[in-house]
């Protein structure tokens, strides 16, 4: 994961509740699938505080971090450079897509814009504070309803 978006990755998380440096790095990984060493966890961790996007409690021998008023506008800064990375994202993809599109299929630019609403209102949901548990089990479900069509032939 690119040290930039590690930072805010680990914002985030930080928004959502104080961790350590080690629990971040265990987050990282279920998330990811990738363990960030130490060696880049910290010192990202010493910037951002620096920077005053969060502080530290030392707390039974250990460092927990949280987030500051500060960290709180960067992140809603990120949420903004977000959107705007995700639909140049989406444009190359796009690009690509129409470059070796097979006959038959829905294009990519089509399918996005059938699944645009859905994901605004996933994202309207986890801005509301809804359990992320909630948003997927909703997902599942709607997943599951889509191959029971297939299944039934329309």
């Amino acid at each position: 994961m690119a040290k930039g978006l590690l930072k805010y990755f680990m914002l985030k998380l930080i928004s959502e509740r104080k961790h350590s440096g080690y629990e971040l790095i265990k987050e990282i990984e279920k998330h990811s699938g990738n363990k960030p060493s130490t060696g880049t966890v910290y010192p990202l961790l010493k910037s951002m505080q620096s920077a005053g996007w969060i502080k530290g409690i030392d707390r039974d021998d250990k460092t927990y971090y949280e987030i500051t008023k500060t960290g709180n506008e960067k992140l809603n800064e990120y949420n903004t450079i977000k959107k705007d990375y995700i639909t140049k994202m989406h444009e190359s993809v796009s690009i690509i897509n129409e470059t070796f599109h097979q006959e038959g299929h829905l294009m990519y630019i089509e399918q996005m814009e059938l699944l645009h609403p859905l994901i605004d209102e996933i994202i309207q949901s986890q801005n509301d504070g809804i359990e992320q548990e909630r948003i997927d089990r909703v997902i599942l479900y709607a997943i599951e309803q889509l191959k029971q069509m297939r299944k039934e032939g329309g």
